[in-house]
């Protein structure tokens, strides 16, 4: 039976299967392996909440601190969240996977364990545990994974992931190793190759597997990725390494378009014929938005090569409340008997209104789930039954909270930062006391997404803004553990 979609990764976990491609590991935007238990039962639905296949699947433009999007300190924390089965028997919801996090003072995630239910005992039994280290600027350094050992009661080392940045703050090296238990050395695993352009893009990806027997790198799949003049992603080609003519060969291709306002409309994947030696249709999607631009509809549909049409698929249409929270998923499925869109999955969600979204600490990957602007509750999955023609609950994610001291993890009220004009047409200056010397700027649109990030390099800095929609934002400055942020509006 389909699982409802983690908080884990929303916009990772994506199925490269397509085109005779081997399914990826589940990872992070860095490449780093997602390590959820719950993952590992593949709670996953179809869909997600950006381009299926992009930049982002295998770049290093990940965050993992919730960056604060306002004046507000954040008020608490996410302490842990359980995953529950619905048991129709008993009309009861069922623990089974809980995870457990701890943060550092800046709001990264340096801990999570994670625990099975044990229902003859009654209890919470430790699993798996994973740990995180960050350089002085929050770049994620490391991470390390591992299983509980409930014979030696010690956590027994399983593998890690470590990354290198270049002088510029873009990650050029992410490896893997697995932990040999009898040599206890850690076997070099896969590593992954960044390239990036002069404005921070990543222009390409080349990961490789190591081979043990003759002690070496093993090139396994590229990615090149193409910009337009503003940035935006435009097309990802994917390469498969030939080992027996040492060249690489396009496998797959991904186009995306984009509408006036920057949000994408359509992306299209297309599969390398090595017969006719040209690009072949695959599948696509299609996405729409609301006046917020929020995403309230996508349909996925495969391109039929007999009929030379688009076949739909499945659409995952979104609905929202007053606040501008996502409170509803609903899937359907295309039925080619009848030709009518019937039901198949939907998504559930509660918030506590009395709480931001950016008031709330929580792991990095919450913010890729979906539009939230309050603080998340509940997230229930429920399948549709065709005989009983009615909607039955499968599981959910419950998350609990606990309030945090204002002097740990909050930004500066009282800042010394100098933003202006505010409104502005086309720039902002940026003025900076002498210890906050090469900071770094983030701006967000309301609906948290980044817009622009840059190094400050001096204490004054022009920064244009012209190219940006009119509307509200929000910066963050950050330099090591000094964080300020505010708001600006462009006209």
């Amino acid at each position: 039976m389909k699982k409802s979609i983690t908080l884990l990764a929303t916009f990772c976990l994506v199925a490269i299967a397509l085109f005779g491609q081997n399914k990826p590991e589940n990872k992070d935007l860095t490449g780093r392996v997602l390590h959820r238990s719950s993952i590992n039962q593949e709670k996953q639905k179809p869909g997600d909440r950006t381009r299926h296949h992009s930049v982002t699947d295998f770049t290093q433009k990940s965050d993992r601190t919730i960056k604060l999007k306002s004046g507000n300190v954040i008020r608490q924390k996410i302490d842990y969240q359980i995953w529950e089965e619905y048991n129709a028997e008993s009309g009861a919801w069922v623990g089974i996977y809980k995870d457990e996090y701890a943060f550092d003072n800046q709001g990264n995630i340096t801990q999570q364990i994670a625990y099975s239910w044990d229902a003859a005992v009654g209890e919470w039994l430790l699993n798996s545990k994973h740990t995180d280290t960050y350089d002085a600027n929050g770049n994620w350094m490391s991470g390390f994974g591992y299983s509980w050992n409930p014979d030696t009661g010690q956590w027994d080392p399983t593998n890690k992931y470590e990354a290198t940045y270049d002088q510029n703050g873009n990650q050029s090296l992410s490896t893997s190793y697995n932990w040999d238990e009898e040599a206890q050395i850690w076997i070099p695993n896969s590593k992954s190759e960044y390239t990036s352009d002069a404005a921070g893009n990543t222009t390409q990806r080349i990961d490789y597997d190591w081979d043990l027997v003759a002690g070496t790198w093993i090139p396994d799949f590229k990615n090149e990725v193409t910009y337009d003049a503003n940035g935006i992603e435009t097309q990802l080609v994917a390469y498969y390494w030939l080992p027996e003519s040492g060249q690489w060969l396009p496998s797959s291709k991904y186009v995306y378009t984009y509408d006036s306002n920057g949000d994408l409309i359509l992306e299209t994947a297309h599969e390398w014929d090595t017969v006719t030696q040209a690009w072949i249709s695959g599948w696509k999607y299609e996405y729409g938005y609301n006046s917020n631009r929020q995403m309230i509809l996508y349909t996925y549909s495969n391109w039929d090569a007999a009929t030379g049409t688009w076949q739909a698929d499945y659409k995952e249409e979104c609905q929202f409340d007053s606040f501008g929270n996502e409170i509803l998923d609903l899937s359907s499925v295309w039925n080619y008997e009848t030709n009518q869109w019937g039901n198949d999955y939907k998504v559930d969600y509660t918030f506590d209104y009395d709480y931001l979204f950016e008031e709330v600490l929580a792991p990095y990957w919450l913010k890729y789930y979906g539009y939230f602007n309050n603080k998340i509750l509940s997230s229930t999955f429920s399948a549709w039954d065709e005989d009983l023609s009615q909607w039955v609950p499968d599981d959910r994610d419950v998350y609990f909270y606990s309030d945090i001291d204002n002097s740990g993890i909050t930004g500066n009220s009282l800042t010394p930062v100098r933003v202006f004009p505010n409104p502005t047409n086309d720039l902002i200056i940026i003025e900076l006391p002498t210890f906050l010397k090469s900071a770094r700027l983030e701006l967000f649109d309301i609906q948290g997404r980044e817009v622009l990030a840059t190094q400050l390099s001096s204490t004054r800095s022009h920064i244009p803004v012209g190219m940006l929609q009119s509307g509200m934002y929000y910066y963050n400055i950050r330099q090591n553990k000094s964080f300020f942020y505010g708001k600006i509006v462009v006209k």
